[in-house]
């Protein structure tokens, strides 16, 4: 049996690949996707290196914890920099995340995706939402009744309008604030 054919997981009661036809509408993503994989792995990298310095560091702290106040200045500002650069680029990650969502809108059903060449992260077929939210300016949330969320982030005016266009005529309830 192939993979295909059981077609399982987050699209499990989609149509197999193979017979889903080209989307009604699509929101592309508006972030850079090597952008966003440079963060990954920049942030990796000083993670990475974070721990291998505070397992060979942390031992001499973890033994007497106001060593640290006996550091030099440089090596002081040198932690808090690195600090601020790994807090920065997970905040930069986080971002570009929201970014590089890709959702499709089909006759049938909508489906989310990390990229738009990759698998189904969320799926659904019209008639599992339960509502979708408009309140902020720049995001439109489907809500399904299993309590999971496709998150559709609109970057201008038309196509929020589109999108909130196609959901009314797929006669999906509006969550009222």
């Amino acid at each position: 049996m192939s993979v295909e054919s059981t077609n399982r997981g987050a699209d499990a009661t989609l149509p197999p690949p193979a017979e889903r036809l080209e989307p009604l509408l699509t929101v592309r993503s508006r972030g850079s996707l090597l952008l966003a994989d440079l963060v990954t792995l920049s942030w990796v990298f000083t993670t990475v290196l974070a721990l291998v310095a505070g397992t060979a560091g942390g031992v001499g702290i973890l033994q007497s914890p106001t060593s640290f106040t006996h550091l030099p200045l440089g090596v002081k500002l040198g932690l808090g920099a690195f600090v601020i650069f790994w807090a920065t680029l997970s905040w930069i990650q986080r971002v570009l995340n929201r970014a590089i969502w890709h959702v499709e809108f089909h006759e049938s059903w909508v489906e989310l995706k990390l990229r738009p060449w990759g698998p189904t992260q969320v799926g659904a077929r019209w008639e599992d939402l339960l509502s979708f939210d408009d309140s902020e300016s720049h995001l439109v949330s489907l809500h399904l009744k299993d309590a999971r969320r496709i998150p559709i982030q609109t970057h201008d005016d038309a196509e929020r309008v589109a999108v909130l266009d196609f959901l009314v005529k797929k006669g999906v309830p509006r969550r009222e604030a």
